[in-house]
């Protein structure tokens, strides 16, 4: 959600981060997105196997 940094005498640079866990709405977002990538890879898988067949060749 923020973060904060701070540059310490010695030059060193401190950050914090503060963080939330995903709400509902983006779990559900995440889950769609990966579903559709798992999807999207079988309509690829399948496409080629149709180019091949329309090929006259084996699978």
């Amino acid at each position: 959600m923020s973060e904060t940094s701070m540059v310490a005498a010695d030059g060193t640079v401190l950050t914090t981060y503060n963080l939330r866990e995903k709400n509902d709405e983006e779990k559900r977002l995440d889950a769609l997105e990966e579903g559709k990538a798992v999807q999207d890879g079988a309509i690829n898988d399948l496409g080629e196997v149709v180019g091949t067949l329309a090929e006259g060749g084996m699978i």
